[in-house]
This record gives structure tokens, C-alpha cells and sequence, in this order.
């Protein structure tokens, strides 16, 4: 975590609510350091998706377009 202020200004975190390999609290620990330290953060959980799963197709593109 003390490298969070020295990386992009825009991140998109997705976690999958049936990850059986890291708890939930992780990627939010994540995102609150991330939004503490000014940065813009997309957070969202993603509904009975396990860990390599947590993003729907095509989101992640629209996403960066609208970043862009």
C-alpha cells in the first residue's frame, strides 16, 4: 500500500463476490487508500462471479473510452 501514490490517477477495481481466494475486504482496503490518496476509483462487486470473472465483457473498453 505506500506505493499507492506514485501510480496512475484512474483505476477500476471489480471483485467477484464468490472469490474463494482473497476476501472482499482486500479490494476494498484497496480502493479507500486509493480514493484516500486522491485518486479516481471505479469500485464495484460483481453478483455470484468468482475472482477471474469479476468484470463483464466489454466494460472495462467502455471504461477507458470515457476516461479518454
Amino acid at each position: 500500500m505506500r506505493y499507492i501514490g506514485c501510480g496512475a490517477e484512474h483505476y477500476r477495481i471489480r471483485t467477484g463476490v464468490c472469490d474463494a481466494d482473497t476476501a472482499f475486504t482486500v479490494s476494498l482496503m484497496l480502493a479507500l487508500a486509493l480514493e484516500n490518496a486522491g485518486k479516481t476509483v471505479d469500485f464495484a462487486f460483481v453478483w455470484d462471479q468468482p475472482h477471474g470473472e469479476a468484470d463483464y465483457p466489454g466494460e472495462v473498453c467502455d471504461w477507458i473510452e470515457k476516461l479518454c
